[in-house]
């Protein structure tokens, strides 16, 4: 049907624009631009995502991803060049989340891989720990719980101090990782991830129990 078609036509597209965007990268063919309203525009998104229905959102962050690509293909400056990294890989796990949501898990692992390496290309360890925290909801939402548990236990050992700790990425990681124990039984392992979990939350600040699929709010 109609809507059955226009929503293989956006799927199409975030493919294209996922392919595009990773080889963008790649040549490093990036220059200074206007990237301050990038960073605002992720932090709304990410806000967004958290009650707006996937679709809507996935056409959104599409089409403002495909904006990014064409910033990502003409950027020199290496300081502006982390910067557009940084919000490809954010926006790209926003995206695998939504598709997750969808019930599309083969296009959430390439959007995640896809994420994962752009974090990856700037080196910002709570970049890095942002995006794997997000990715183990994707094979926790298909039902496999030792994936997750994997993923989740590789993202807190990224976390190495205390202050690694007391982000929102981490309180994620750690609280999956309790969710996911619970679920195969350890219950022992279980009750220790969640209180660690309680004492991380309790070190963030404001901004890092904002409402967003970034932040990790009481409601969450």
């Amino acid at each position: 049907n109609k809507s059955s078609a226009q929503e293989s036509d956006l799927l199409a597209q975030a493919d294209q624009t996922r392919a595009m965007t990773d080889r963008a990268i790649a040549e490093r063919k990036v220059t200074p631009a206007q990237v301050d309203k990038i960073d605002h525009m992720v932090r709304l998104h990410a806000q967004a995502c958290v009650t707006m229905p996937p679709l809507v959102m996935l056409r959104r962050l599409v089409a403002d991803f495909d904006e990014l690509r064409g910033l990502v293909s003409q950027v020199q400056s290496p300081t502006t060049l982390v910067r557009l990294y940084a919000y490809s890989a954010q926006i790209g796990a926003l995206i695998a989340d939504e598709l997750m949501v969808l019930g599309d898990t083969h296009r959430a692992w390439a959007w995640h891989h896809s994420a994962t390496v752009a974090a990856d290309e700037t080196r910002l360890p709570d970049l890095g720990l942002q995006v794997r925290s997000l990715g183990i909801l994707i094979p926790l939402y298909s039902g496999d719980s030792r994936e997750a548990l994997s993923m989740a236990v590789d993202a807190c050992n990224l976390s190495g101090s205390i202050v690694d700790r007391s982000s929102p990425a981490y309180v994620l990681a750690i609280t999956l990782k309790a969710l996911i124990l619970a679920q195969l039984g350890s219950i022992d392992e279980c009750r220790a991830a969640l209180g660690e979990s309680g004492e991380s939350f309790a070190r963030l600040d404001c901004a890092g129990k904002t409402d967003s699929v970034f932040g990790f709010s009481e409601r969450r």
